[in-house]
């Protein structure tokens, strides 16, 4: 696995608060009121572009996996299976 990290906050959410680590640089564990809403996620870089990543909720059933393509810096197509399916195409734009 090329990432591994535990987040607050809902399934799949892409403001989750996450404390993430490269395998092998240690990890750390966010603090919370409660596990119900603790995520689990492994994620796999395939390619330059491409990563896939399994997440799990630690307080119920939920499961995703997630195969991500990266079109350019800011674009990136989403693919999700499992308790959500969906397609999204993501764009973002931040200030430097």
């Amino acid at each position: 696995f090329d990432s591994f990290s535990f987040g607050q906050g809902e399934l799949n959410s892409t403001s989750r608060a996450a404390s993430s680590r490269v395998l092998g640089s240690g990890s750390t564990v966010a603090s919370g009121p409660s596990v119900s809403t603790q995520v689990l996620s492994l994620g796999k870089r395939l390619g330059p572009d491409l990563f896939l990543s399994f997440e799990q909720s630690l307080g119920g059933a939920a499961t995703l996996v997630k195969l991500t393509y990266q079109i350019s810096r800011r674009m990136s197509v989403i693919a999700r299976g499992g308790t959500d399916t969906a397609l999204d195409l993501h764009y973002g734009f931040s200030f430097r």
